[in-house]
């Protein structure tokens, strides 16, 4: 893992405030001394980026350690509810948007989405618009996109849309209140559970449905394997995806 921000997000409701701690001077270190080990990575997934130093140390990272067949997944942290968070600036907005050029897998949430695409946000997008929205993204590069976190009364819908592949919406019911920051804390559960130590077949139960669904998104069209090399590689750093700034794994067959 590579620190960026320290961000404690998870709050009682009520409570508004945020611990965050700064590690950006100490990043460009760390990359150094990989490069000096000639480290190599099958993975690079980003997370919340808490300035617009961060994002161009992480956009250069990626330009340097991307292979022909690195998973790059970014997660662009920037807002929701329609709005861009409050640290988020124009010129962070403008950087992000260089970043996801380098992505092969984009999983905004429909603020995000917006903000990616300059589109005007509406809490009720037609399938046909939020589509429109996902074509927009891809345009920037990705493989593929994913659209999160799309709330429809009771259920809650993800757009996922591969390039050359017509879009597919994916949903599941929607259970209690929001529980802003949750995501890198389940995705820790899900690594205790398949556990680092899983073996080649191992991982979590239910991640076959979703290799079976996701697959080519997640690592290339065509290799039955490739949706496991991702979610395993996951489990292993799931320690620490809480940490934001952006993720790297490395697949041990």
């Amino acid at each position: 893992m590579l620190p960026g921000p320290h961000v404690h997000p998870v709050q009682p409701h009520g409570v508004s405030e945020l611990f965050f701690d700064d590690y950006t001077d100490r990043m460009p270190g760390y990359i150094e001394q990989w490069k000096k080990l000639g480290f190599s990575f099958d993975g690079i997934m980003t997370g919340f980026l808490g300035s617009r130093e961060q994002i161009e140390i992480v956009t250069d990272f990626i330009r340097y350690f991307k292979r022909e067949n690195t998973v790059v997944l970014v997660d662009p942290i920037m807002g929701d509810h329609g709005e861009a968070y409050a640290t988020y600036t124009p010129q962070m907005c403008e950087e992000m948007k260089e970043l996801v050029q380098y992505a092969g897998i984009v999983t905004p949430n429909v603020t995000e989405a917006c903000l990616l695409t300059e589109t005007v946000y509406s809490e009720n997008f037609s399938r046909r618009a939020l589509t429109d929205l996902s074509y927009k993204i891809l345009l920037m590069g990705p493989r593929a996109v994913i659209i999160t976190g799309i709330v429809r009364e009771n259920r809650i819908l993800n757009l996922v849309h591969e390039q050359g592949k017509e879009p597919v919406f994916l949903s599941t019911r929607r259970v209690g209140h929001e529980r802003p920051g949750t995501g890198g804390h389940l995705r820790v559960g899900g690594g205790r559970v398949g556990g680092p130590r899983a073996d080649n077949r191992g991982g979590l139960p239910e991640s076959r449905n979703l290799r079976e669904k996701m697959h080519p998104a997640l690592g290339g069209a065509g290799d039955p394997h490739s949706g496991r090399r991702v979610l395993r590689g996951m489990s292993v750093v799931s320690d620490a995806i809480g940490f934001g700034a952006f993720i790297l794994w490395k697949y041990v067959v």
